[in-house]
């Protein structure tokens, strides 16, 4: 993933810091300044492209030439097209500022206004190098903390830096001015079955799996073994905590023909989890442990894998942890499920592709493995109140509840 940058009336310095905060996302840099105006882009070839006036950063798939064509025709909304992700930075000599396009999950961008200029970039990280300030928006944590809502919004954890959001087209100058089409309701295009889904995540390259309890996981493993090479698979154990997933995954493998997967179950210890690595990648805070469990997989199989494929529910913030993985360790995160398709079509694609009774496994988490993702608020919630030595009581019945052996809430 590529590294974009763009300033208006910033001096020389925050140029340099922008471009020194991106360098994780690609050696080496191009530059163009115009005026007030500054484009930067960090890749392995990086490109700053020039059509028939106008100057453009691209990260991602995109054809420049149509979109500009789109343009000059209709305006910024025309930068948005295509099924391919991309995200994109313009600077029309005829228009004042700069115009901002993220097409459908494209890679973020972020950009920050002060009173004598904008920045614009690929990460709120590199904003915050260039000089803007760091102050935390306490609305934004306060709702992040309450519910792990994150990346719904422009709002950011940074109160000075805001984001472009998926499928959307800003010109930013003084004033931000969205241009992106009415017409575009459904912001992310996401394929209109869950086979069309999984048929295109296990489409190229050298793919792995991380496993899930799941329908949608199993059908995602289902799937990928059709390719008929050996496949590498991932599951995750906490020891000493919860060994769930390696059982699951001992009984979901175990039935497959010799050769079929080379599974790894790689181990987190409760007590060492690298969360300080895992913000400093993604940035700003992501809200459950699978996010974290993704990202450690995919750096410890970086060099194995070209891509990834994961069972995660669709979710804002995907995005932003795929973007971040891809650029620091090279792992492209496929993430096949979609909000249309009901669990019976994942149930019915692991029943058609792995052998019964395996088809029909779920895992359901540990009390252990529950208590470690709902945090320590919830726990302290339940037990409060409890006379002294009715703890335990409650934490079992609420573990009772959760794995489905009560019914009374």
């Amino acid at each position: 993933m590529a590294g974009l940058a763009a300033l208006i009336s910033c001096p020389p310095s925050a140029a340099d810091a922008l471009a020194e905060a991106l360098a994780v996302r690609g050696a080496d840099l191009a530059r163009h300044r115009a005026g007030p105006v500054t484009l930067l882009v960090r890749a392995a070839l990086p490109i700053v492209h020039e059509v028939d006036g106008c100057t453009a950063v691209v990260d991602g798939i995109a054809e420049l030439s149509a979109l500009l064509a789109a343009y000059r025709s209709r305006g910024p909304a025309g930068l948005l097209g295509g099924a391919e992700a991309y995200a994109l930075i313009l600077r029309d000599p005829h228009r004042r500022g700069l115009v901002l396009a993220r097409n459908g999950d494209g890679p973020p961008l972020y950009y920050a206004r002060s009173a004598g200029g904008v920045l614009v970039a690929s990460e709120p990280e590199a904003l915050l190098a260039a000089g803007v300030p760091a102050h935390p928006d306490d609305e934004v944590a306060a709702a992040f903390l309450a519910t792990g809502a994150c990346d719904e919004s422009a709002r950011t954890f940074y109160a000075e830096v805001r984001r472009v959001l998926p499928g959307q087209v800003l010109a930013v100058d003084a004033e931000v001015t969205d241009h992106t089409p009415a017409a575009r309701e459904a912001r992310r295009p996401r394929p209109l079955s869950a086979r069309v889904a999984v048929r295109w995540a296990v489409g190229d390259g050298r793919i792995g799996v991380r496993l899930s309890g799941d329908a949608a996981g199993a059908a995602i493993l289902g799937t990928a073994l059709s390719r008929g090479a050996e496949l590498p698979v991932y599951s995750h154990r906490f020891p000493g905590v919860d060994d769930d997933a390696v059982e699951y995954a001992t009984a979901l493998l175990g039935p497959l023909p010799e050769g079929a997967v080379r599974h790894r179950a790689l181990p987190h210890f409760a007590d060492a989890l690298d969360l300080a690595g895992f913000l400093a990648d993604v940035g700003e805070p992501l809200p459950d442990l699978e996010s974290y469990l993704v990202w450690a997989t995919a750096k410890a199989t970086a060099g194995e894998v070209d891509a990834l494929l994961d069972a995660a529910a669709p979710a804002d913030h995907l995005a932003r942890l795929a973007d971040r993985v891809r650029s620091r360790y090279g792992v492209e995160l496929r993430f096949p499920r979609c909000g249309a398709a009901a669990d019976a079509d994942w149930k019915a694609i692991a029943r058609e592709t792995l052998p019964r009774p395996v088809a029909e496994r779920t895992i359901v988490p540990s009390a252990a493995a529950l208590l470690v993702r709902i945090g320590p608020d919830l726990a302290a919630a339940m037990m409060h109140g409890q006379p002294e030595g009715h703890a335990r009581a409650a934490v079992e019945e609420l573990a009772a509840l959760l794995g489905g052996r009560r019914a009374d809430a």
